[in-house]
């Protein structure tokens, strides 16, 4: 009967921390959706809204992940499919190609460091976009991984050319 009634209580808290995800990835959608607002209404602020929007669904990308997962934590490559996708949205004039080594379906991130690991990437492609944007360049932005013994290694690059001054 214990071990009855604690596998209920399991279920019951995966379930309510699931709808707890689902309902903060609504929330962040709404918030992207009045941004989107303010983007077509402030054309000279198009740039840095197209910027927070980006770092916004990234968090949402990463509940969304959790509140349809098996509560073991969330795959890597399908946090970097969400960011992949929504920036080819947000940019569609420039290219996003992501490199997957065969064993990368079984990256799991830990739910304390997703939001932040997904942050990282998404800021790391979004500055990738924005140089080929401003370079008004041709050549794709990568996203590739590397396994590198028991870590991942992450590398996000254009050859849109250099740094910006500074």
């Amino acid at each position: 009967r214990e071990r009855l009634r604690m596998e209920t209580l399991e279920r019951q808290r995966h379930a309510l921390v699931r709808e707890v995800h689902h309902r903060i990835k609504n929330s962040l959608q709404g918030v992207v959706g009045l941004l989107q607002l303010h983007a077509r209404e402030r054309p000279g602020m198009e740039e840095p809204i197209r910027a927070a929007i980006a770092r916004v669904n990234s968090v949402a990308a990463v509940h969304g992940l959790y509140a349809g997962g098996d509560g073991g934590g969330v795959r890597l490559c399908d946090i970097v499919d969400a960011i992949g996708a929504y920036e080819r949205n947000l940019f569609p004039e420039i290219e996003l190609r992501i490199e997957r080594p065969g064993d990368w379906r079984e990256v799991r991130l830990d739910e304390r460091e997703s939001v932040a690991v997904a942050l990282v990437i998404s800021e790391l492609a979004l500055n990738a976009i924005k140089a080929c944007v401003r370079e008004r360049c041709k050549v794709p932005v990568m996203i590739a991984f590397e396994r590198v013994d028991e870590a991942v290694c992450v590398t996000v690059s254009n050859a849109a050319g250099r740094l910006p001054e500074g």
